[in-house]
């Protein structure tokens, strides 16, 4: 047997691997794959639909698309994935951003140091799982002054 193809659910399947030789004997085991045809989640939380200065939220502003703020801000996420997470990529603007293997659930963000402009930004959040499977979160930052 050369390949053997298998589209299991999610979850873990054990299987019966029996090898057969010339004499009629035979030794069996058992394998286990663990499937994940699942995206990981992925939330960018904060920061949420209000206007902040730096970093406080003084208020939310109902159904308004997106955060206003005043000074820098960070931004975090939830991440999760059942059979764990291979990579993380922030973009700001769609530049990345490189952390030097920082924690990468959080960023702050500034002028200076991630390119948030003065006027409305796009933040975005790429999550890969360990079996390949992608999603993404995209926010927007209006950011008032210098």
């Amino acid at each position: 047997m050369d390949s053997v193809t298998c589209n299991p659910k999610n979850g873990q399947l054990y299987l019966p691997i029996v090898i057969h030789d010339g004499d009629h004997s035979y030794n069996a085991n058992y394998g286990k794959i663990i499937a994940d045809n699942k995206d990981p989640k992925v939330d960018i939380i904060q920061p949420s639909s209000g206007l902040y200065l730096n970093n406080v939220k003084f208020f939310s502003v109902g159904n308004f698309p997106y955060a206003i703020t005043v000074g820098p801000v960070r931004v975090s996420a939830n991440i999760y994935d059942e059979t764990g997470i291979e990579s993380i990529d922030w973009y700001v603007n769609q530049h990345h951003i490189d952390f030097n293997g920082e924690n990468r659930f959080g960023l702050w963000l500034d002028k200076n140091i991630s390119g948030l402009k003065t006027g409305l930004n796009r933040v975005k959040l790429i999550v890969q799982d360990n079996a390949g499977n992608v999603n993404h979160d995209i926010i927007r930052i209006n950011r008032i002054g210098r």
